[in-house]
């Protein structure tokens, strides 16, 4: 009877750590779609060019997205608590105060240091995330990843309603959700505290021999995330040049991304039953044929070929992040910083390329070319280990998770 008990705290454990992390990602991302929303606002009123005004939108991301490796090294030798409650604090504060600067010249840095905010929060959590799964980890990351789509799409409805209601002056009211989570997490949630040296972890020399699986997935992510970039930026300049309206292409973006995000949940779930390199093959298939048959049709089936595809495409989010970190789980940080935000910012650089790509022979011949990256991500799936689902027995969320144990 106490052994049952044990086991429903440490699933009450579990649970709570997945719902507590999977916030702080949602509040997290908010204000990653801050910065698109408030160009406008910052154009009128210093009168910026959209090369500056596109070089801030440049500037967070990188920082966001390539200073996650450094953050998951720190998150994996030195605990991640400060890390992981104070990402969020730091990217609201920064974000949330740019419609006070007096300047042009100040809000270069201020963006930086937001996007240096949201990078730190990435590597703990996704740890957490992985660790609160249990044997259901591919499921718990999924949602945490969804719940960060979700944040970014919120995001601008979020800041638009108070710079329209109150004034770009007042953006200092969205540093209230940040400063919340942040207090919540540094409290109740339970990263990694710090590394255990006696049971010998390897160290980061020893992903080196890994490096042809490593390689692979991370290449993965990076070729589904050029075709998911691409669709996201470019989708409503596509069906506006097949005669659609404004109303019509951001309904069917918002559409394809929701999509993709339920994908990432169904995904999750059936890579802790099934073959997981199997469900990579098989998806991003699945994604190339309706994409390809999105872009060769018109009219309501050529919508559902896309809803579809980007469905398959995003089902495979959560499983490269878990097989990574399932190889060393002692580096689950920094694997997750490569996996998440380096090969993200790598794949968001070639939308650069898309843009100009269409300029020289049109729009769909150049996402054409696009559509056709996950059939190249499927050829490297089968070079992946087999990863069956997780035995029952194989995960102690109560000795992981426990304050009292350590992590």
């Amino acid at each position: 009877k106490a052994e049952c008990c044990s086991v429903n705290d440490a699933e009450k454990t579990q649970k709570g750590q997945v719902a507590l992390v999977s916030s702080g990602h949602l509040i997290n991302d908010t204000y990653h779609g801050f910065i698109a929303v408030l160009l406008p606002f910052f154009v009128a009123r210093w009168g910026l060019s959209l090369t500056e005004a596109g070089g801030l939108m440049t500037a967070f991301l990188s920082a966001s997205y390539f200073a996650q490796p450094v953050f998951g090294w720190f998150s994996d030798r030195l605990g991640g608590r400060w890390l992981l409650a104070g990402g969020p604090l730091v990217s609201a504060c920064f974000i949330g105060t740019t419609g006070l600067l007096p300047s042009f010249g100040w809000t270069l840095p201020w963006v930086i240091a937001a996007g240096l905010g949201a990078a730190a929060f990435h590597p703990p959590a996704a740890d957490l995330a992985n660790r609160a799964g249990g044997p259901r980890r591919s499921l718990s990351t999924s949602i945490f990843l969804m719940a960060g789509f979700l944040g970014v799409a919120l995001g601008p409805l979020e800041i638009l309603a108070i710079v329209t209601r109150f004034g770009l002056n007042s953006s200092f009211l969205s540093i209230l959700p940040g400063a919340v989570i942040s207090v919540l997490l540094f409290t109740y949630a339970l990263p990694r505290k710090e590394p255990d040296t006696s049971a010998g972890a390897p160290p980061v020399s020893h992903l080196l021999g890994a490096w042809r699986s490593l390689s692979g997935l991370w290449i993965i992510v990076v070729f589904r995330n050029m075709t998911y970039g691409a669709f996201s930026s470019f989708l409503p300049l596509l069906l506006k040049e097949q005669g659609l309206s404004v109303w019509a292409g951001g309904a069917a973006l918002s559409i394809f991304l929701g999509a993709g995000a339920l994908g990432g949940v169904i995904g999750g779930y059936l890579a802790d039953r099934f073959d997981r390199r199997g469900i990579i093959i098989l998806t991003m298939i699945a994604a190339a044929v309706l994409l390809g048959a999105f872009l060769g049709t018109r009219g309501p089936l050529s919508m559902l070929f896309l809803i579809v595809g980007g469905f398959f495409l995003m089902m495979s989010g959560p499983i490269n992040l878990v097989m990574a970190q399932q190889m060393f789980p002692a580096h689950a940080g920094l694997l997750a910083s490569l996996m998440m935000g380096l090969a993200y910012g790598v794949g968001s650089l070639a939308i650069v390329g898309v843009g100009a790509a269409a300029d020289r022979v049109g729009m769909p011949v150049s996402m054409a070319g696009v559509a056709v990256l996950p059939l190249l991500t499927a050829w490297l799936g089968f070079r992946l280990p087999k990863q069956g689902a997780l035995p029952q027995g194989s995960f102690s969320p109560a000795e992981k998770l426990s304050p009292g144990v350590g992590s």
